[in-house]
């Protein structure tokens, strides 16, 4: 693995370095020490890792549904011009 460093992996998340490891149950220092080492409690890390699944998938699934919300926002605008050039879409 390449070094990996908290504020690296906090910046994917969107999160300062303090609020990632807290959000995961880490202190700053114990992350930064277990990525630096490679050795931390494994029952705590795979638990603070099935954490951050849930985070990834819940940011995920707030990214499809923006992405959907700016599509239909520009569907609509689509629609308004063709009435309003009186054309018909197929």
């Amino acid at each position: 693995m390449e070094k990996t460093t908290l504020k690296h992996v906090s910046k994917e998340f969107g999160m300062k370095a303090n609020e990632f490891a807290e959000t995961i149950g880490y202190t700053p220092q114990a992350l930064n020490t277990a990525l630096r080492t490679g050795e931390t409690n494994s029952t705590r890390m795979l638990g603070a890792l099935k954490n951050l699944e849930n985070i990834s998938n819940k940011m995920y699934m707030q990214q499809v549904t923006a992405v959907g919300n700016a599509r239909s926002r520009r569907d609509q605008v689509i629609k308004q011009l063709a009435k309003f050039f009186k054309l018909t879409l197929n």
